[in-house]
C-alpha cells in the first residue's frame, strides 16, 4: 500500500482500533506506532501506519476491510462529517459497485452507521445516487444491459447482506410485522429491500413477497400474518392511476379486525405530494418518494 499522505489524530485512531486514546499515545511514544508530532505537540498518524500496526498486531481496524482505498473512504467519513456531504463516499461506492466489491459496501454502510449516522440518511445520501447515477448511464447507454444488471443485482447484494447483519443483531421475533413487496408488473426490487431493511433495523418483523406481487396477495398476507403494517414499492414507469388502484383494491378488501397502515413508496411519488386521499379505512395512509420521510413516519408511529 503506497502512502496517501491522509493522517489521523490519536482520538480517531483510538476510534478506529476501538481503543482508548491513552493506548495509542502509549504506542507512539514507545515507537511501535508511527506518527508526526506537529509543532502544537499534536500526533498525527498516517492511515496506512494505522493500518500496518492493527495487521501485525492482530487489532481489528475498522479500515481494514477497505484495503489500499482505506485512505479514500476515511477522506469521505471526514467530508460526511464536517460538511454533510456523501459526495466522495459516492464515487467510490461506484466504484466498488461495477466491480461487485460489494462486501466492501456493506462495510462502509455498517461504518457509517457506527459512526452516528442514520441507516436512512445512507440509503438517501448514498446508496440512491449511486442507483441513480447508474440509471442514468444505461438510459443514455452507456451501460448494456447485462451490466446493468449485473449491477443491480450486486447492489441486491449489498440490501440483503446488511438485512443479514441487522437479523442477527436482534433477539428473533422481537417487534411488531409488516409485509413488503413490490406492486403487479414491478421487475425492480431495490426499493421494496431499502424498505425491508430499514423496517427490520427498526425492530420489525417482515414478511417479504418480492417481484410482481398482486394487489390482493398484500391483503391476504396481512390478514394471514396479522400485520400491522403494508409497505407496496412502486417505480416511476407507472402513473397515479396505478397508485389509486392498488389504494382503492386494498381499502375494498381491509378487514377491520385486523386493521394496519399503508405505505406506498417509489420515487414516482414525487410528482403526486398533493394529492389527497380522503375516506379510507386504514389506521393510516402515506406515499413517499424516499426512505428518510418514511423512516419519520415509521418512528412517528411505531
Amino acid at each position: 500500500m503506497s502512502d496517501s499522505g491522509v493522517f489521523l489524530s490519536s482520538k480517531q485512531a483510538a476510534s478506529l482500533l476501538r481503543v482508548h486514546e491513552s493506548s495509542i499515545k502509549r504506542w507512539c511514544n514507545n515507537g511501535d506506532l508511527p506518527c508526526a508530532v506537529t509543532a502544537g505537540g499534536h500526533r498525527k498518524i498516517q492511515v496506512e501506519h494505522l493500518m500496518s500496526f492493527a495487521n501485525e498486531r492482530d487489532v481489528l481496524c475498522m479500515l481494514t476491510p477497505f484495503g489500499s482505498d482505506a485512505p479514500a473512504v476515511w477522506d469521505g467519513l471526514m467530508m460526511l462529517e464536517n460538511r454533510a456531504s456523501y459526495a466522495n463516499l459516492i464515487a467510490i461506492t461506484q466504484e466498488w459497485l461495477e466491480k461487485s466489491e460489494t462486501n466492501r459496501i456493506i462495510a462502509l454502510i455498517t461504518l457509517v452507521i457506527e459512526e452516528g449516522h442514520v441507516l436512512a440518511m445512507a440509503m438517501d445520501g448514498l446508496l440512491a445516487p449511486v442507483m441513480r447515477h447508474f440509471g442514468s448511464r444505461y438510459v443514455n447507454g452507456e451501460l448494456s444491459i447485462g451490466d446493468e444488471h449485473c449491477i443491480t443485482q450486486s447492489m441486491r447484494d449489498v440490501l440483503i447482506g446488511l438485512s443479514l447483519k441487522v437479523r442477527n443483531t436482534r433477539p428473533a421475533g422481537d417487534g411488531k410485522t409488516a409485509v413488503v413487496g413490490c406492486a403487479r408488473g414491478e421487475v425492480h426490487e431495490l426499493g421494496g429491500l431499502m424498505v425491508r431493511l430499514i423496517l427490520e433495523d427498526a425492530g420489525w418483523k417482515t414478511v417479504y413477497l418480492g417481484l410482481n406481487v398482486p394487489t390482493e396477495e398484500f391483503s391476504d398476507q396481512q390478514r394471514k400474518h396479522q400485520a400491522e403494517m403494508v409497505c407496496v414499492s412502486i417505480t416511476p414507469a407507472s402513473g397515479w392511476g396505478d397508485v389509486q388502484n392498488i389504494i382503492t383494491l386494498m381499502d375494498r378488501m381491509y378487514d377491520g379486525s385486523a386493521p394496519y397502515r399503508l405505505a406506498v413508496g417509489g420515487d414516482i411519488m414525487a410528482h403526486y405530494a398533493d394529492m389527497s386521499l380522503n375516506d379510507l379505512a386504514f389506521e393510516d395512509l402515506s406515499l413517499f418518494d424516499a426512505i428518510v420521510p418514511f423512516y419519520a413516519w415509521l418512528t412517528q408511529t411505531s
